[in-house]
């Protein structure tokens, strides 16, 4: 997320964002994001009791799920950062690399057979 930025003279200076910028900006977009918006009006109305309060019973959802959320966000980022430690060792990542380019193949043959198959 570090942008260049070349002063009036001189070499190029590499500038890093803030934490705290960078935490706004994901905010931001957490927030606007449509996806997330449609799930939640999707979703919450079905847990709450419209017979109550219904300002508690939102808070609470939102809650839950902001505290099961960010757990498994921290279990993917300590994850992430294990697995990367993991592939720098060796030749681990040519080795996915070529696994995957594999897989690719097989996917990319099978839908060749399937395309060969309906049109034959």
């Amino acid at each position: 997320m570090a942008s260049t930025r070349r002063p009036l003279e001189g070499p190029l200076v590499r500038v890093q964002p803030s934490r705290v910028r960078l935490f706004k900006v994901g905010l931001a977009v957490s927030l606007s994001n449509p996806k997330a918006i449609l799930f939640f009006a999707a979703f919450f109305p079905q847990f709450v009791n419209h017979n109550q309060p219904q300002l508690p019973q939102y808070l609470i959802l939102m809650a839950s799920f902001f505290v099961i959320e960010t757990l498994w966000q921290l279990i993917y980022v300590l994850s992430g950062r294990s697995l990367a430690q993991w592939l720098k060792q060796g030749r681990r990542l040519l080795y996915l690399n070529r696994s995957c380019a594999v897989i690719y193949a097989l996917i990319a043959v099978g839908l060749l057979m399937e395309v060969v198959r309906f049109f034959v």
